[in-house]
């Protein structure tokens, strides 16, 4: 009332069946004694509206239903045409931001080595720097819960919230308040979480949840097919190193060199900077050390 800046104030609820939808109300900025007829009038008007509300619901929750089956269903095209995953997942972070109002969309998959959560997608893309770090693991309660969701997990105001607490220090960096996030396989074990974010507090709706749930569930196909792409790129690049090793061994003769050649392999194989080999004689306790250049071979005291 004081906001309203009116000191006598009637009030009617609007109900569908059991559910009130809203109220309607009459203000008056000086005391004002309400009579019956007025109070009566009020209720008339709101049986009315309530009356075209059901429509007015059902019309709303089709032209939800049919802009999530048509984002899905451009998600689940670009998938059967093969197209490339980076572009389609931030496809899916641009229209998602757009139609939900939300400043970040997170597509986070699952380390069972860390078992923090690696940034797939992030939208909008960093400028000038990698992805965003690893969003830490989930205490056991936030685990549960995320698995057990049918549907997109909301929180309308983080500040205040005691869920997903692990990602207080990340979230409060990126300014996000309010956040919807489901994860790719409902009702099984985690493998990828989608989360969109909002820099204010915000009351999420049904239509809302349903839309990240189900474009949740389709981002989760293209990280199925992302992740076996790149084991199959890794298995291949895996088979031509030894390849090459192998023609390499073969081709030398020399012991030095052999031993040489399969660190210089070994090195381009795992992608690190330095193999050395330690080598000593059974019982002796000085030992020499053999590595790729620019290391040199050199005597070491084995333990």
């Amino acid at each position: 009332m004081q906001m309203l800046n009116c000191r006598a104030l009637v009030a009617t609820p609007i109900l569908v069946g059991t559910d009130v939808i809203g109220f309607l109300t009459l203000e008056h900025n000086e005391p004002y004694p309400w009579n019956d007829n007025e109070r009566k009038l009020l209720q008339v008007a709101a049986e009315l509206l309530a009356l075209a509300a059901p429509t007015e619901r059902l019309e709303h929750l089709l032209a939800q239903t049919q802009h999530t089956q048509s984002l899905v269903s451009e998600l689940a095209q670009a998938i059967c045409d093969e197209q490339d995953w980076k572009q389609v997942l931030h496809h899916a972070g641009e229209k998602l931001a757009a139609d939900l109002g939300a400043q970040w969309v997170f597509l986070l998959t699952y380390n069972p080595l860390t078992q923090a959560f690696d940034v797939l997608l992030q939208y909008p893309a960093p400028r000038g720097r990698d992805r965003h770090p690893p969003f830490p693991p989930l205490q056991k309660m936030d685990w549960q819960l995320l698995e057990t969701a049918t549907t997109a997990v909301a929180l309308e105001d983080y500040r205040h919230e005691l869920r997903l607490h692990s990602w207080k220090e990340v979230l409060g960096k990126l300014n996000i308040q309010s956040l919807l996030v489901a994860t790719t396989t409902p009702g099984h074990s985690l493998e990828a979480l989608l989360l969109v974010g909002r820099n204010e507090p915000t009351t999420w709706g049904k239509s809302q949840q349903t839309l990240v749930q189900e474009v949740a569930r389709t981002l989760g196909l293209i990280s199925h097919q992302w992740q076996l792409q790149n084991t199959n790129t890794q298995q291949e690049q895996v088979r031509s190193a030894m390849l090459a090793g192998l023609t390499a061994l073969q081709r030398t003769q020399n012991l030095e060199r052999i031993e040489l050649t399969g660190l210089q392999q070994l090195m381009n194989l795992m992608q690190v900077p330095l193999v050395a080999l330690v080598t000593w004689r059974p019982g002796q306790t000085i030992g020499s050390i053999v590595a790729p250049p620019p290391w040199s071979s050199q005597v070491c005291h084995s333990q």
